[in-house]
């Protein structure tokens, strides 16, 4: 029966293109089938190409730009209260021991009525000491980890986190209870209750099979909060200056080729296998504007299919999507083509149901010396393999009835059924099944990468050491730094749509937020107690 292509009338001669899969020998040959009139790709002008890869960077920078903005409102909320939590904790709860205990790490303490000059190059120094302290430990773990010391180096990461949990945490619930409150509290009590916790925050955060996200989740900000309340500490001057030299530090650690965080970056990138840390992982929401996901949709039941009926010229019908051998999915959707018959059938790697839950035993074929035999042959091949073209057994097994030998390798190439090959030698329709499900596996995981978001606990961390100094202030120097911190970030995410490159999450925020500190500090504060004393003198 012809087929309808546009208007071109054209007998299809599909048993030659049958005949060139067979080789003397029996064997399936993956020979290309000759593309049809719709498939033949017309030339495009320099101009449109041109014009077309303009209009792809365009939407693509677009998409870039999108995704940082969810990106920055899925990071949002924890920062904000990780910041107010800490900012709260800094104010509120204030430890002398913690203060004399912290100044064991310092060379120089502060002291009062010193010059300017004198507590600036004191602090200077503090700060450069223990960030060099900070430089050496990186390295120390880029070297456990470059050699595969993953245990040494998980478990140094676990035993930190439960001592910040069980014995920073517990300095922190003291303060409170006894010191703020003076509630009474015995120490088998508080000591059963801090070690539990911190079992339960580590297997959260390491462990997480079976533990909700949003504990895990709970526990990293605990983490943030406990440990920004202890760097709160510090003398004054000692802590400001350490902010903004680890914002220097985090900016070469990170851009330098010699720097740890980049050294250590390359390392995880060359080796391919996941770094342990401490990490908040926020999912990226699905939202208006969102970056579209990048793996397939999922697969929808089709409807019933009907036997296929004559199709009149210029008639517009939809095609399905098909896969080719390399793996990518494509859908005819400018050029409508008319629905193939039985006699046009078609020879093609399609993307039907053969490859989603189907059983994988080989498919037992022989020939069959009656129609019905071959019939139910048939049946049974279409219940397994495409179930929705069970309407087609009658008319094929009408037709290659005579033709067994030669239509069984169609057909398994068709539906990409394996069953030319053995264990140790598999065929090529196992192997471009193979090559389909490798690289559908790795668009999954890029599209789960792609809408998740990860930040450092120590951004975290750092972020709410300034807000917490700053809240120590005044009111409007908290708020003033809280609104500069997040306008940093929002800054870092959105250099990094565009770059596309590993970026510190510190400088922006740190000095956009010192800056406007030491300005609000000097006229805004003042400003705003002229402000609230006006009315009374007036």
């Amino acid at each position: 029966m012809p087929q309808f292509r546009e208007g071109v009338t054209e007998p299809m001669h599909r048993e030659d293109d049958h005949a060139a899969l067979m080789a003397e020998d029996g064997r399936v040959i993956a020979v290309p089938v000759p593309p049809t009139y719709s498939e033949v790709a017309t030339p495009t002008p320099p101009e449109e190409t041109e014009r077309q890869r303009q209009e792809e960077a365009a939407e693509e920078a677009a998409g870039d730009l999108m995704h940082g903005i969810n990106s920055f409102w899925a990071v949002l909320w924890p920062v904000s209260i990780t910041m107010v939590v800490a900012s709260f904790a800094v104010v509120n709860f204030r430890s002398a021991a913690l203060q004399a205990s912290m100044s064991s790490y310092l060379v120089y303490n502060e002291v009062q009525g010193a010059k300017a000059s004198t507590v600036v190059g004191q602090s200077l120094i503090n700060a450069l000491v223990v960030i060099g302290f900070v430089t050496v430990l990186t390295f120390c773990m880029a070297l456990l980890y470059k050699f595969n010391c993953m245990k040494l180096l998980v478990g140094y990461i676990m035993f930190s986190s439960s001592a910040i949990l069980g014995f920073e945490g517990g300095q922190l619930i003291d303060t409170v209870f006894n010191d703020r409150f003076h509630w009474p509290l015995d120490w088998i009590s508080f000591l059963f209750i801090m070690v539990n916790f911190a079992f339960v925050g580590v297997t959260a955060i390491f462990y997480q099979k079976g533990i909700p996200k949003f504990i895990q989740n709970a526990y990293l900000v605990l983490v943030s909060v406990i440990l920004a309340w202890q760097f709160s500490m510090w003398p004054e001057w000692t802590t400001w200056i350490f902010c903004f030299m680890f914002a220097c530090y985090d900016l070469c650690a990170v851009l330098t080729p010699c720097g740890p965080l980049k050294v250590l970056i390359g390392l995880i990138e060359k080796k391919q296998a996941p770094m342990p840390g401490l990490l908040y992982e926020a999912q990226i929401r699905d939202g208006v504007g969102n970056r579209p996901p990048r793996a397939e949709p999922a697969a929808q039941a089709p409807a019933p299919q009907q036997p296929p009926r004559p199709v009149a010229p210029r008639e517009a019908a939809p095609t399905k999507a098909n896969v080719t051998a390399s793996g990518s999915s494509h859908s005819n959707k400018a050029q409508p083509v008319a629905e193939p018959t039985v006699a046009s059938y078609a020879v093609e790697l399609s993307s039907t149901q053969s490859d989603q839950g189907r059983d994988d035993s080989p498919f037992e074929m022989y020939p069959c010396e009656t129609e019905d035999e071959f019939h139910e042959l048939l049946s049974a091949f279409y219940q397994r393999y495409s179930p929705n073209d069970v309407w087609k057994v009658e008319q094929v097994a009408a037709k290659f009835f005579t033709k067994q030998d030669r239509m069984w390798p169609s057909m398994f190439h068709k539906y990409m059924v394996c069953s030319c090959g053995t264990a140790n030698v598999p065929c090529d329709v196992q192997v471009a099944i193979d090559i389909r499900a490798a690289r559908r596996a790795e668009r999954e995981q890029e599209a789960e990468e792609d809408n998740t978001i990860k930040l450092g606990l120590g951004d975290f961390i750092f972020y709410s050491v300034l807000v917490g100094r700053a809240a120590m202030y005044d009111f409007s120097t908290f708020i003033v730094c809280f609104i500069c911190i997040l306008m940093g970030l929002g800054g870092t995410l959105f250099l990094l749509s565009v770059l596309h490159k590993a970026l510190p999450a510190l400088p922006i925020s740190i000095f956009l937020s010192i800056a406007f500190y030491f300005w609000s500090r000097v006229t805004f504060v003042d400003f705003c107690d002229f402000l609230t004393v006006l009315p009374s003198a007036l």
